[in-house]
């Protein structure tokens, strides 16, 4: 069996304090359409009165704000990663070919170093 608390107390045309087992919260609105504040975050509420028919969507809270991080974290790693192509393109704007005695291309950059399988891609160079 499971205990449930509810008790809603009326402090303005359209405002109520709600009280529950995990804390209170405040409610604005008129009949059928509610906006919410508690310690979980802002909701609004629609719904059919008398009917049963509602919905319930989360407009701010931690998990709003968590995922907005996450999606401007993934931004910031795909700005990250388009910088560090250029710079690589940049980098391999000067390569050093040779062919060796047995007849194989070697392919370098500025620096004397051969080139990685990565590199060759940002090349668009066909081996």
């Amino acid at each position: 069996m499971v205990l449930r608390f509810r008790r809603s107390v009326k402090i303005a045309p359209g405002v109520k304090i709600n009280f529950g087992k995990r804390g209170m919260s405040v409610s604005a609105g008129v009949r059928g359409a509610t906006i919410t504040a508690g310690k979980r975050g802002v909701y609004g509420n629609v719904g059919i009165p008398g009917t049963g028919l509602s919905y319930r969507t989360k407009l701010a809270g931690k998990a709003v704000n968590n995922q907005l991080v996450r999606e401007q974290r993934r931004v910031e790693r795909e700005l990250k990663k388009q910088e560090e192509i250029g710079r690589r393109r940049e980098a391999l704007s000067k390569v050093q070919l040779s062919l060796n005695e047995n007849g194989t291309l070697n392919i370098a950059n500025t620096f004397g170093e051969a080139l990685s399988r990565k590199d060759l891609k940002l090349l668009e160079f066909r081996v």
